[in-house]
């Protein structure tokens, strides 16, 4: 940019001859070459290390942290620009950021905030890391920033689940599966020796009191029926896009339960 303006300047000093695009013309030439210097010599140190909390909740803000290694009082430097892409692999979405950390003050942590909306995994990747000066017309690059990454978990819905009496232990074929133990919780499937760790009220002291063991009873177990959930939504939908609302609602619907 220093560049492009002394030629603008050299123009006008060609078509006006005047005396005072002269001395503009040679106070830009003085710039540029300090700011190449200072830029070129003095920032070899200068790196940049990214960090994140390991996980959020949806529409938090996520602080991404940025802290700067190195010399940070240079003359003419204004601070660090960094060309950021945020991605979510979960909606197919990468954006395109710019951050600039600036050295006033001495100052080497910044928090560069963004809003979680969508649920997913957010992986920040620093494209490019350049120093910009006090114009923001000289750059140069350094050094590239560590990627980092931060699971975004649904928010929590109450929910609840009926269940019919037709969903409960039914196979294709045989209309009761071959291991469901029944449906009734009260229902007495079976006798049993008591062992320890058995809980003292499934004992039946009636038939224990008829021998001289211990008989517990063996009721119908409803926890053993595995279910299994899916997501049908997909990401397109028609030809297009699934709106990224509707795929974060499913989600959280089946995080709840």
């Amino acid at each position: 940019e220093y560049a492009l303006l002394a030629l603008f300047v050299l123009f006008l000093l060609f078509c006006f001859s005047e005396r005072y695009l002269l001395a503009l013309l040679l106070l830009l030439m003085v710039m540029i070459a300090v700011s190449y210097f200072f830029t070129g010599t003095m920032i070899k140190d200068l790196s940049v290390q990214a960090s994140v909390k390991e996980s959020c909740v949806q529409n938090e803000d996520v602080s991404f942290h940025f802290h700067v290694n190195g010399k940070l009082r240079i003359p003419l430097i204004r601070g660090i620009r960094l060309h950021i892409e945020l991605s979510n692999p979960l909606m197919n979405e990468i954006t395109g950021h710019e951050a600039l950390l600036e050295f006033g003050y001495g100052c080497r942590d910044y928090d560069w905030v963004q809003k979680a909306d969508a649920v997913g995994t957010l992986h920040l990747h620093v494209t490019k890391v350049e120093i910009v000066d006090l114009f923001g017309l000289v750059s140069r690059e350094i050094s590239s920033c560590n990627d980092v990454s931060t699971i975004v978990y649904p928010m929590w819905l109450h929910t609840e689940i009926a269940f019919s009496e037709h969903s409960l232990g039914f196979s294709e074929n045989e209309g009761i599966a071959e291991n469901a133990h029944g449906n009734d919780r009260n229902e007495v499937l079976n006798y049993r020796d008591y062992m320890p760790g058995d809980d003292i009220r499934n004992i039946h002291w009636k038939l224990s009191a008829k021998t001289d063991e211990i008989f517990v009873r063996e009721t119908a177990n409803t926890h053993h029926y595995d279910v299994l959930l899916m997501n049908d939504i997909g990401f397109m939908k028609d030809d297009k896009k699934t709106d990224r609302e509707e795929i974060n609602m499913v989600i959280t619907c089946f995080y709840s339960l």
